[in-house]
């Protein structure tokens, strides 16, 4: 049966006319949807008029699923309204309010239909985009770590930007690396992996992402059809796979910050009824702004972990290399805790001996390599040799870098199967001792914070093997005398446990706050000066320690000093065991490490302030328009500025910032308006306590879809506290660094020194036990060589521990000292010291100082001495005092050999000696005159030395003079 005819609407020409009355887009249809009319309005926006419309809705210019919903309309015969995209004359899409109105008949029956198009794309493309920008901004400031900051930025993009999302970054060779690519199909996924792989992209490629690259701008593709691919792209099989991705538009977008193009966002649509414009463009800018953003910040975050990650493995590794004592231990320490941080596929640690590098310590799988590789000549042309040569690390990001710099061993490196390689020199004191070589299964950049961490720990190595090898030099001497006086400020014992003795050294009373032979240094005059909270703890731990059979214990505790000063203890111990396997001796070394601890304290009171500032910082955030009229503050604004929206209003925010900078800050916030750009900067703001406080203040553009600025959002970040806490750092790195080269310094002149005298003292005992019948003579004689060589010894100790004290930063103690009294009492001593000599009392006026004077006496006895050994028999000295000018001046002066005037500006060095009259013979330790420069700088003083050869020598101290003491007593 066929259908009845449609019902024409009554009014078909009111109809018509009152369509073309409407200011948009309009359809008039018959009731089964066939085109009657379409106004001017839609012939315009179409491209098309009543012969080229082909039914309502018309299936080539709506969406597809928005087509069928005004289908269902028709159906239902009711009246429809929704928001829909319709194709414009030139194939984009707008969007569109459609309103649907059926027309009835006499008989109530829909007789036509309305359609009218009220356009709404600007304010849906501005929802859509804020709401996009806010989920983005909100989602991608939750990252920390710039992989899933990358992986959270492609799923972002997809699908509000397009199907696919590539993120690149700038990798090695010159090419741009794709980090992530996303897209629903996992298939296709892998398919442009592969891709990518086998046909990576150049940065310097003239087009797409190559070109968004370099220039940092966008690249808009805003059709790509087969035509255009095969014009682009020569290999038939990418080509192929290009085609077979269906991409119909596309868009490459740089991530900008700070003025660096961090990488290259790439976004296409394989929507056949999409196509890019300038408004996609302007939305991909803005999103790829706040992903460089992102990116930026988790990097910073990754590296502020990486650092802390990093100095944490450096202390366990100094932990680690300082509880070994032997170079073979130390190697091995060494090797295995490097070699599991770094990640090596191999490692090896050579130690130069002669002319050649031997191979000490592999990694597992470096053990084959260890055979072939055992020595290694010094002159051979490898890196390893060239390395400790002169001293130098070799970087080798890739097998092809190696090949490139040594290609006669190319062979071997690509036989290795190995990517990144690394050679470092282990240098203590100016000395190469040798050499460490790491090889990586990846490819590596060796960027300045990864070189900066192997040089850092191939500096411990090193200085644990020199640490190592002065142990092992010094073991000739009594083992416990050694590791005191190499390590400064440490001291050692030895427990009796049947007697419940404990034999302690002077450096062990000095570390615990004692005066020397205070105690009976039995067992429990320790626990007593141990913290009663870690007795028990320590005690328990020995216990348990010695029957699980352990060979040492390490334990660290506090103490309490006599004066109530609580230090921190570092203690290594060992267990000596008779043939029944029973504890019978315990020997150690205590190390004061409260500076270690109060670092560590300090650390993590730092780091608990940053957690607290990152959750509590405020920041001040407003809003202006294109012009730079402010008409929005938040709360904290007014909270801290003490002001009113009326008083802020446009430009008044310049009424709390600082006169004498405000002209800059309008300059560039003025210079931002006209171009466009962010705005970044930190100036004090004026606060409504009256105080200036450093903001950072940050300002971007809000754009329309024109890309013109809309409005600027600000926000002023107070940073007061940041720049505390970086100050504060800086000082506390300072305060370590000297701290560090004080006992560097001591270290390297234990070692030079203290070698000469126990070596007398060795041989001379050898020789007493080898010639057990020698003569009286010659027996009295090697006893006393040994008796001076320690007295000589000892005297070498306590300058150096004086000098130590100093370098450590040690202050003495000033009060009013009578100079005078001082020097009497220097030149009663030292005439029991003279040898036939004439020893001279000049005039002494009684004069004040502010000084410590058991060290101005040292002071003066050190140069008396020094002028009596170096003047002759029936030779004249003379000491003397005088006041000049608001100083106290006194002299020393002889008749002795005098110094040459090259010799002159190094005599206050440590251990100089000008020529064989000042040499060890003599029963100096050559750190007299350092001493005495060290006790004058303490007194704010100065000392000069006029010295003629042959005729002698005058030493003059000047120092700050006091007041006037008044008459000296009779």
């Amino acid at each position: 049966m066929e259908p009845p005819p449609s019902s024409q609407p009554p009014d078909l020409p009111g109809l018509v006319q009152a369509l073309e009355l409407i200011p948009h887009p309009a359809y008039l249809a018959d009731a089964e949807g066939r085109v009657l009319h379409v106004n001017r309005r839609w012939s315009a926006y179409t491209g098309r008029g009543l012969e080229g419309s082909r039914g309502f809705p018309d299936p080539a210019l709506l969406y597809p699923e928005e087509g069928e919903a005004v289908r269902g309309a028709l159906r239902d015969g009711a009246a429809f309204e929704r928001t829909c995209r319709l194709m414009r004359h030139d194939g984009a899409y707008g969007w569109f309010l459609l309103r649907l109105e059926p027309v009835t008949g006499e008989g109530g029956e829909v007789a036509a239909w309305v359609g009218i198009f009220t356009d709404v794309h600007e304010r849906k493309v501005q929802e859509e985009r804020l709401s996009f920008l806010a989920a983005a901004s909100e989602r991608l400031s939750l990252s920390r770590d710039p992989q899933q900051t990358l992986a959270e930025v492609a799923r972002l993009a997809v699908p509000v930007l397009g199907d696919w999302c590539g993120v690149y970054l700038p990798g090695p060779g010159g090419t741009l690396e794709p980090l992530v690519v996303h897209h629903a199909d996992g298939a296709k996924v892998e398919l442009v992996h592969r891709m990518l792989r086998r046909y990576p992209i150049r940065q310097d490629a003239p087009q797409g992402t190559g070109a968004a690259y370099r220039a940092g701008k966008a690249q808009l593709l805003p059709v790509i059809t087969d035509a255009l691919l095969e014009a682009l792209v020569a290999d038939p099989e990418r080509l192929a796979t290009l085609k077979g991705l269906e991409l119909r538009s596309g868009m490459s977008l740089p991530m900008v910050w700070g003025g660096e193009v961090l990488g290259v966002i790439d976004v296409a649509s394989s929507d056949p009824h999409r196509r890019y414009g300038e408004a996609d463009v302007a939305l991909g800018e803005e999103f790829a702004r706040r992903a460089a953003a992102a990116l930026a910040n988790a990097r910073l975050f990754a590296q502020e972990r990486r650092g802390r990650q990093r100095a944490e493995v450096l202390r366990r590794l100094a932990q680690a290399l300082a509880a070994t004592l032997e170079p073979a231990g130390v190697c091995e320490v060494a090797m295995r805790e490097a070699s599991g941080v770094l990640g090596a596929v191999y490692g090896g640690l050579y130690l130069l001996e002669g002319q050649a590098l031997r191979a000490v310590s592999w990694t597992e799988r470096g053990s084959a390599l260890r055979e072939r590789y055992r020595e290694v000549p010094l002159v051979a042309g490898v890196p390893l040799a060239d390395s400790a040569r002169d001293g130098r690390p070799r970087w080798f990001g890739s097998a092809a870098d190696f090949a490139r710099q040594y290609p006669h061993l190319e062979a071997q490196i690509r036989a290795l199967g190995t990517e990144a390689s690394v050679s470092l020199p282990l240098a203590a004191d100016g000395r190469v001792l040798g050499c460490l070589v790491f090889a990586f299964a990846d490819a590596r950049e060796w960027d300045s914070e990864e070189r900066d961490f192997l040089l850092t720990l191939g500096g411990l190595v090193a200085q644990a093997l020199e640490r190592a090898r002065l142990y092992e030099g010094l073991r000739a001497s009594e083992e416990w005398l050694r590791l005191a006086l190499q390590s400064g400020r440490m001291g050692a014992w030895d427990w009796d446990l049947a007697t419940g003795e404990q034999r302690w050294l002077p450096e062990q009373e000095a570390l615990f706050g004692l005066e020397p032979s205070t105690l009976d240094h039995h067992v429990d005059d320790f626990y007593r000066i141990v913290h009663p909270d870690d007795r028990e703890r320590i005690a328990a731990n020995a216990e348990r320690a010695a029957a699980a059979g352990q060979e040492f214990v390490e334990e660290e505790y506090r103490i309490v000093r006599p004066d109530g000063q609580v230090r921190w203890i570092a203690s290594r111990s060992r267990f000596y065991r008779d043939a029944a396997g029973r504890v019978v001796r315990m020997s150690g070394v205590n190390m004061d490490v409260t500076g270690r601890k109060q670092a560590e304290e300090a650390l993590r009171e730092s780091e608990e302030r940053f957690r607290q500032l990152a959750e509590t910082i405020p920041q001040l955030a407003w809003m202006a328009d294109a012009s730079g009229h402010v008409f929005w503050y938040n709360q904290r604004w007014y909270d801290y500025t003490g002001t009113t929206l009326e008083e802020m209003e446009g430009w008044g925010w310049e009424a709390v910032h600082d006169p004498e900078l405000l002209p800059e800050v309008l300059r560039r916030w003025r210079a931002s308006l006209q171009s466009g750009e962010p705005f970044d900067m930190t100036f004090p703001l004026r606060g409504a306590d009256g105080v200036f406080r450093p903001f950072l203040t940050r300002v971007m553009p809000f754009r329309d879809a024109s890309g013109r600025v809309a409005r600027w959002f600000g926000t002023n970040t107070d940073v007061a506290e940041r720049q505390r806490a970086e100050e504060a750092l800086r000082q506390s790195e300072e305060r370590y660094r000297r701290l560090a080269e004080a006992q560097k310094r001591f270290v390297a002149d234990a070692a030079h020194e203290l070698r000469a005298p126990l070596t007398a003292i060795q041989g001379n005992l050898e020789l007493l036990l080898q010639f057990r019948d020698m003569g009286e003579p010659d027996y009295t004689e090697a006893l006393s060589d040994a008796v001076r060589e320690a007295q000589r010894l000892s005297r070498l100790v306590n300058d150096m521990l004086a000098l130590a004290r100093g370098d450590a930063g040690q202050r003495l103690r000033l009060g009013p000292v009578r100079l005078d009294e001082v020097l009497r009492a220097a030149f009663t001593t030292a005439k029991s010291l003279g040898n036939n000599h004439r020893l001279e009392l000049g005039p002494l006026p009684a004069l004040t100082v502010p000084g410590d004077a058991d060290r101005l006496k040292q002071l003066a006895l050190i140069l008396l001495e020094n002028a009596l050994k170096y003047t002759p028999e029936g030779g004249e000295v003379r000491l003397e005092l005088a006041r000049s000018e608001g100083w106290a001046e006194f002299r020393v002066s002889d008749t002795g050999a005098g110094i040459a005037p090259e010799h002159l500006p190094h005599v206050f060095e440590r251990f100089y000696r000008a020529d064989p009259s000042r040499s060890r013979d003599s029963g100096g330790t050559g750190l007299g005159l350092s001493i005495a420069k060290w006790i004058i700088e303490q007194h704010r003083g100065e000392i000069r030395l006029e010295s003629e050869v042959g005729k002698g020598t005058v030493a003059m101290v000047r120092l700050p003079a006091g007041h006037d003491p008044g008459p000296t007593l009779p």
